[in-house]
């Protein structure tokens, strides 16, 4: 025999929520999330790409003041000829009396945008000196060279970078 069905265990109709499927709120809820997220992403890679080519930037700057001071500023080219030259550049300090020279667009990356190549001001400047030894000989001559070099990033940020050295001449 069949069982009787009573009212109370009659079966109910599945609700909406139930039926499976989103609401057009909870579409529009994920829709802004994985868009903030997605904008984040973007910002984050751009801003890492950005110091990657600041950095760059700084150590091409700093090669070339490098290349600067073991060439033309090399202990052995200062042995009695009276000036440092570079020709290359064209500036001649003479090592006695010192000075200040200024060399406009030095290339600093030559592969930047549109093949615009960034370009800096280089600012050279030589002060002569002595140094007493303390050990009762003559004083050695010296010369104290900072070397300079200022450049507008491609965000056009001021970027700055300084090396000292002094020279003695032996």
């Amino acid at each position: 025999m069949l069982p009787i069905k009573s009212e109370k265990s009659r079966v109910t109709p599945p609700s909406r929520r139930d039926k499976g499927g989103f609401t057009i709120v909870e579409l529009l809820v994920a829709a802004v999330i994985m868009s903030v997220t997605v904008f984040a992403i973007v910002a984050i890679m751009r801003q890492s790409t950005d110091l990657q080519v600041s950095d760059y930037h700084r150590r091409q700057a700093r090669a070339i003041i490098m290349n600067l001071f073991e060439t033309t500023f090399a202990i052995n080219s200062w042995s009695g000829a009276g000036n440092f030259t570079n020709t290359e550049l064209g500036f001649t300090i003479n090592q006695a009396i010192g000075g200040q020279v200024t060399v406009q667009n030095i290339p600093i990356d030559q592969q930047v945008g549109n093949n615009t190549p960034l370009q800096g001001i280089m600012t050279i400047v030589v002060t002569p000196g002595n140094v007493n030894p303390g050990d009762g000989t003559a004083l050695i001559p010296v010369a104290d060279v900072r070397i300079t070099l200022e450049w507008q990033d491609y965000d056009e940020t001021d970027q700055v970078i300084t090396m000292e050295k002094r020279l003695a001449q032996w």
